[in-house]
């Protein structure tokens, strides 16, 4: 028998839980939950729950066949994505070895089988060596790699196609004068503002910026 997709949001959830994220924890599905517990044990960053509802609603219209993840973790924005479009194929890159095996082991227990590959490494080694084209990326890793990571995104993507990354607002920092930014964070500062003027300013993207969870870029191929 044909198990039964994920689904949790009824009449007038969404709006909740989109103006209050945290708390529509009780409604999220066991699998979420699951992983979310799993994170806060294993201090791994997540993705915001708003992000993740936002992430499942554009997927649920958008309707990709291939998704690109950088900065999986160990699948907690992967299974917010495989909840709208479990018939898609996923490619997950991660630079955590044991997050990758740990996210694997999440999605042996999904709902669906979900066509999944998972790359331990560092994205710039990785993404020269993929020979398919995507049509939605999420990009959720290091900050001061996402400059560095554009010109790859942009050619792996088809037109049309979509780009979300996460935590552009980078807790504030990227609206600081430098002077006040810790040095530590100086590098992915200045590398995350070279990003969003190339997003901004490329005739090969539209972009828009949102200030959902820690600031969110969404970019649309249009040349190139």
């Amino acid at each position: 028998m044909r198990k039964k997709k994920d689904t949790f949001l009824k009449d007038g959830q969404f709006s909740f839980l989109a103006s209050n994220p945290f708390a529509g924890y009780n409604f999220l599905p066991p699998a979420l939950k699951k992983i979310k517990n799993q994170a806060e044990g294993w201090h791994v960053p997540i993705v915001h729950d708003q992000l993740g509802l936002f992430l499942n609603f554009f997927l649920s219209l958008f309707q990709p066949k291939r998704i690109l993840e950088i900065g999986g973790g160990i699948g907690y924005s992967t299974h917010w994505m495989a909840m709208a479009v479990p018939q898609a194929e996923f490619v997950v890159i991660d630079s955590n070895q044991d997050r990758c095996q740990k996210l694997k082991e999440n999605f042996s227990q999904f709902s669906s089988p979900v066509s999944l590959v998972v790359h331990s490494g560092r994205a710039q080694e990785i993404l020269p060596q993929l020979q398919q084209k995507f049509d939605f990326i999420f990009l959720d890793s290091t900050k001061k790699e996402y400059a560095e990571l554009l010109p790859f995104l942009e050619k792996i993507l088809v037109q049309k196609g979509w780009l979300v990354a996460d935590n552009i607002g980078f807790q504030g920092r990227i609206q600081m004068d430098l002077s006040l930014v810790p040095v530590r964070f100086h590098l992915g500062v200045k590398n995350l503002r070279i990003f969003l003027e190339a997003l901004g300013h490329s005739e090969n993207w539209k972009s828009y910026f949102f200030s959902l969870a820690d600031g969110i870029a969404v970019a649309q191929k249009i040349g190139g």
